[in-house]
């Protein structure tokens, strides 16, 4: 989440200044350095690490995929942070929607697993604003195994959705008015200066985040039950999000003082993975 009324450095003090090395096979347009603190857990808790497709990238600032996958940088309960990859569109994505603002990634190598509890966890960019009510720029979540058909959610939005009323400006910041989408709790959780525990990154009051459980996902379009059944057995190896807003019908409003009026990833987090 990016406000017009900030000017956020491309990634957070302190971060490191050597610029992200791609895992192999990766490319990138971008040019924004992105922290390269090496990933503090061993196990239980595992970072997306692989960008399968950013379309429209445009590289700069907010606009280097890289910063998705480089690890979580966030900023806490009242301000964005600058290690993240602001979505993009294009008309030729593959695993994306065409024009709709989206990125997809890869564990390199693993597939998540069910387990007890939240499977994985978002790192979106929002934060509370001073008037009252928190940014949010709804990301929709998805899973697959093979890259073509996808699982989710319920996402859905609840308020109000005439611009002109009254009630609008006041719901499109509440974030009760939002369900099973990322880009609802501030990221609490900064690697650069974690001192808690890979468990704790899955405790919201401690790390913040979305929190995504496979135990919940549903059956939808081309996503029929005996799909779900094998991502609930087996896991899952592709994570999609995309921008709500940019999806058709759009059934998300996007607040009119955002930056970039895009979800921004800071990165993703899975809780049990296997080797694929």
């Amino acid at each position: 989440m990016l406000l017009f009324v900030s000017v956020l450095s491309a990634c957070p003090a302190g971060g490191g200044g050597d610029a992200f090395l791609p895992p192999p096979g990766l490319t990138s347009g971008g040019t924004t350095t992105c922290p390269a603190d090496a990933w503090p857990f061993d196990t239980g808790a595992y970072l997306a690490d692989f960008v399968t497709e950013a379309p429209g990238e445009t590289g700069g600032t907010f606009g280097n995929s890289l910063c998705a996958v480089n690890g979580v940088y966030g900023n806490g309960l009242n301000r964005g942070s600058g290690d993240v990859y602001s979505l993009k569109s294009s008309p030729a994505s593959t695993l994306c929607e065409a024009n709709e603002k989206c990125i997809v990634l890869e564990w390199a190598g693993r597939r998540v697993l069910s387990g007890a509890g939240a499977d994985f966890v978002v790192f979106e960019n929002p934060f509370n604003r001073t008037s009252g009510g928190r940014f949010v720029e709804a990301v929709i979540v998805e899973v697959s195994q093979d890259g073509t058909v996808w699982c989710g959610w319920n996402p859905a939005y609840t308020g109000e959705t005439d611009s002109g009323a009254a009630q609008f400006s006041l719901d499109i910041y509440d974030v009760a008015k939002y369900d099973d989408v990322a880009g609802l709790e501030p990221v609490l959780f900064n690697q650069s200066t974690w001192t808690g525990t890979a468990t704790d990154v899955f405790d919201v009051a401690k790390a913040g985040g979305d929190h995504f459980d496979l135990a919940d996902l549903v059956a939808s379009g081309s996503c029929d039950a005996g799909t779900v059944s094998a991502i609930q057995a087996s896991g899952f190896v592709y994570l999609r999000m995309t921008t709500g807003n940019s999806r058709s019908p759009a059934s998300f409003p996007l607040p009119g003082d955002s930056f970039d009026q895009t979800g921004d990833i800071d990165g993703v987090v899975a809780r049990n993975v296997d080797d694929r």
